[in-house]
């Protein structure tokens, strides 16, 4: 019964979704896609779950206006949370489970991964990408242009200057990380980042041709993550804006945060203007956790959860994540069904028609769209976060049980503290005013189905916050050192993996290995290698370029 019901949900979504106005046998015109990525964004960063230290009015609108995804997943690294959105496969399978690729690896997303630009170019769209690339580009073959967009701006790297738009390595070696398709970007420098890639995107928008084609815009910002020299950078207009918060770090991140918050105002508003609204899907994600101690540290708040990015525990992988499209038949609700980053690739063709037999086989992404549209239980119950053959470790979910295995390298396996009283931005009915007098409410507010009153809004609030008890005095507090022995959370009734349960559950700890070994037998070797001194950016004007092409030229000029 319950497949007959999956199956009639698909098929009621299916109608619901083809525009008004249409008669069955007229071609509906294919959505608008716009996905929109932060980096190191935390999950405590975002106010909608529950924050009032300072406020996302236009995040938050996306999610009370469309869907709050609470139990959303993510790769604690960047490289392979871009890769496993693209390609619709966990990174452990791409190889890109153990580090993000560095501007000197001679490595990157292997090009036999035929990624979601290129489906969706075949479909017809036009394909852009704004921001950064972050999956290897030693060699043009491997950059953004040869692999489904039609245009690409922004870094082919993982960080930049907010103002020069440069990278730097640990040796030292720093060049120009810009480009605007494949040519080096030759425009001005001393905008901020942000808001250069959110200018471009309005830009995109406000030129395309929405009657000649489709568009797939993705929007992968920078922010609000360390530069390459690991510090962090705001505009002079918002600087000292938040001064009720004390730590000038802490202060930085929200005011990097504030603007990123601004530029999806901007990308909306423009999508109102263009009148296309009614045919388009938003997606807002992070890419992984917040990055609270480290080289890269970036002050984020995970909390209430425990860890950070580059970690195994939910600080690194359960992100902050909405979805809006007037096409959603239910919307205006907290989403609990399990999803990972992978399921947008199967999710998103599918809602726009492109058909599953023309997708890669073997793809561990699952088409989410009716589970999500009409409110339906998720097909999804299991989610390999990590299997590295070179560490032999593991972080694994299976119905509600998370396993933790092997050498982690984990930099902080804590919970960062709550926002301090006396730091609070405001109450809610100051929250509730900056939602409505953002431009994303007001773009979206014609599309509600339901009066999003201040008692609704502040239900929804509620329901999105994780709460944990700190204290558990009847059961024995167990450490986890995955390092030493497995850890096992249940991680519905403990989402904040205060309790290892290891020892008090040993067959469910035997079933979730048998689980690993039967349905992951396999998996690749990282592909990261050392860095190549001849990538230095001095060798090439001072950028970062396709490093092993130009080599290979070079050669061949000097032989002849």
């Amino acid at each position: 019964m319950k497949q007959f019901a999956y199956l009639c949900a698909i098929y009621l979504t299916l109608v619901v979704s083809l525009p008004t106005g249409l008669c069955m046998d007229e071609k509906p015109t294919s959505p608008n896609i716009v996905i929109i990525t932060a980096d190191d964004l935390g999950y405590n960063d975002v106010s909608y779950h529950g924050s009032d230290q300072f406020f996302t009015p236009n995040i938050d609108s996306l999610g009370y206006q469309g869907l709050i995804l609470n139990d959303y997943y993510s790769p604690s690294l960047s490289s392979g949370a871009r890769a496993s959105i693209l390609t619709g496969k966990y990174p452990s399978r791409l190889g890109l489970q153990a580090a993000s690729l560095d501007n000197d690896e001679s490595a990157g997303l292997s090009q036999s991964e035929k990624l979601m630009p290129e489906y969706f170019q075949e479909a017809g769209y036009k394909t852009h990408l704004v921001g950064k690339w972050h999956l290897g580009f030693h060699q043009r073959v491997l950059s953004p242009t040869k692999r489904g967009f039609h245009h690409h701006f922004g870094p082919l790297g993982g960080h930049i200057d907010y103002f020069d738009y440069t990278h730097k390595m640990s040796d030292g070696s720093r060049g120009l990380d810009m480009r605007n398709d494949d040519e080096i970007y030759e425009g001005p420098t001393g905008i901020y980042a942000t808001r250069l890639f959110g200018k471009k995107a309005v830009e995109i928008v406000k030129k395309h041709q929405f009657s000649e084609q489709p568009l797939f815009l993705m929007v992968s910002h920078v922010a609000p993550g360390a530069n390459g020299d690991g510090d962090l950078q705001a505009p002079a207009d918002v600087i000292e804006r938040f001064q009720h918060i004390r730590n000038r770090q802490r202060r930085l991140f929200v005011e990097m945060t504030h603007v990123l918050d601004e530029e999806i105002g901007e990308l909306i508003d423009a999508l109102s203007e263009r009148e296309i609204l009614n045919n388009t899907v938003i997606v807002f994600i992070g890419t992984n956790g917040g990055m609270v101690e480290g080289h890269m540290r970036n002050s984020a708040s995970n909390w209430p959860l425990r860890g950070q990015k580059m970690g195994p525990f939910e600080g690194g992988v359960r992100v902050a994540a909405t979805v809006w499209s007037s096409k959603i038949q239910s919307r205006h609700r907290i989403s609990s069904q399990l999803m990972h980053c992978a399921d947008w690739l199967p999710t998103l063709t599918a809602m726009v028609g492109i058909e599953s037999q023309l997708l890669e086989k073997n793809l561990d992404g699952m088409n989410l769209w009716p589970t999500l549209s009409a409110n339906m239980p998720s097909p999804r119950i299991e989610i390999l976060h990590t299997m590295n053959p070179a560490t032999n470790s593991i972080v694994y979910l299976n119905s509600g049980w998370k396993f933790i295995n092997g050498s982690q390298a984990i930099r902080h396996d804590g919970w960062a503290e709550a926002v301090p009283s006396e730091e609070i931005a405001g109450n809610f009915t100051e929250y509730f005013t900056s939602l409505n007098s953002s431009k994303t409410w007001t773009a979206l507010q014609p599309f509600a189905e339901t009066e999003l009153s201040q008692r609704k809004v502040t239900n929804l609030r509620e329901n999105a916050r994780i709460i944990c008890e700190r204290v558990q005095s009847k059961i024995p507090r167990v450490q986890c050192k995955p390092e030493v022995a497995p850890c096992l959370f249940h991680i519905q009734s403990d989402p904040c993996e205060i309790r290892n349960m290891a020892s008090i559950y040993p067959e469910i700890l035997a079933q979730i290995r048998n689980q690993i070994s039967q349905q992951h037998p396999t998996t690749i070797y990282p592909i990261n290698v050392p860095g190549n001194t001849r990538s230095d950016p001095r060798y090439f004007n001072n950028t970062w370029t396709f490093w092993s092409d130009e080599i290979v030229f070079a050669e061949k000029f000097t032989r002849a």
